[in-house]
């Protein structure tokens, strides 16, 4: 988990400062600061809805299992890909002079995205909240409040930071004319929109759905003990050695012929 959350942070810092100098060939001291900003806007939205979520199940009175350490790192993957839309859609609607109606089409472009993914992952893990495991139930719950409020502090924290950092002189006029889709992209969207493309991924998706109902119906239902301690423990080594007295006895099966009447009392 550190080392994915490392590789996050590096992907983090490398997309939003391309986002920012990009086509500029001169990096000014603000514009630096400002890329800095961004980026720590960037990662500490998601870590600021997963406190407020914890915060109030606490204020409810409901424990907090170690489980749920894991809610910081799914907010922050979810929060990070809307602020790369966030931005991203920004520096595409720099033809815009006027700085609010920038921000007005900016929301009004990615809102939808944001707002069906968001919607998607809080009913997923609010469906979540209601498995009879008290802790998983907590950690959807935790889960869907702070996708929630991560939703909430996309539009009232990292838009208002997108404005503020974003330099006053950065108009572009929009191209006079389309670009040509000559590229590997426009040959790509092109290949999406056919009618060709429309049936080699509906036949792909078939095939995907094909597979992984035959890979569920293969599926079986066990219990590997060694997988409930850290890889690490001293009790793995052990678990090794009599795994061969629980492969053969384990579970234990009893068959009665000749089941009792067992509302019976003489029997």
């Amino acid at each position: 988990m550190t080392i994915g959350f490392v590789f996050l942070l590096i992907f983090v810092v490398v997309v939003i400062w391309r986002q920012i100098f990009e086509n500029k060939k001169k990096q000014k001291k603000l514009e630096k600061t400002c890329a800095g900003d961004l980026v720590l806007v960037t990662l500490i939205t998601p870590f600021l809805a997963t406190v407020a979520a914890f915060g109030l199940l606490s204020w409810m009175r409901y424990p907090i299992y170690s489980m749920q350490c894991v809610t910081p790192f799914l907010v922050l993957g979810i929060g990070v890909d809307d602020a790369f839309i966030l931005i991203h859609r920004w520096k595409h609607r720099s033809d815009v002079a006027d700085h609010s109606t920038r921000l007005t089409k900016v929301i009004v472009d990615v809102g939808p995205s944001i707002t069906i993914t968001s919607l998607t992952n809080i009913i997923a893990f609010g469906v979540g909240f209601f498995t009879p495991t008290p802790q998983m139930s907590l950690f959807c719950l935790a889960t869907s409040l702070a996708l929630f409020i991560d939703f909430v502090v996309t539009y009232t924290i990292l838009a208002p930071v997108v404005y503020l950092c974003s330099d006053k002189n950065d108009y572009r006029a929009a191209l006079p004319s389309k670009p040509s889709g000559k590229d590997f992209l426009g040959r790509y969207s092109h290949l999406l929109c056919s009618v060709n493309g429309r049936l080699i991924c509906g036949v792909f998706l078939i095939i995907i759905y094909v597979v992984s109902g035959f890979g569920i119906y293969k599926m079986k239902s066990t219990f590997e003990p060694a997988k409930a301690f850290p890889s690490d423990s001293p009790l793995v080594g052990s678990l090794k050695s009599i795994r061969p007295i629980f492969n053969t006895y384990f579970p234990v099966n009893i068959f009665v012929n000749n089941p009792p009447n067992i509302t019976d009392d003489e029997q």
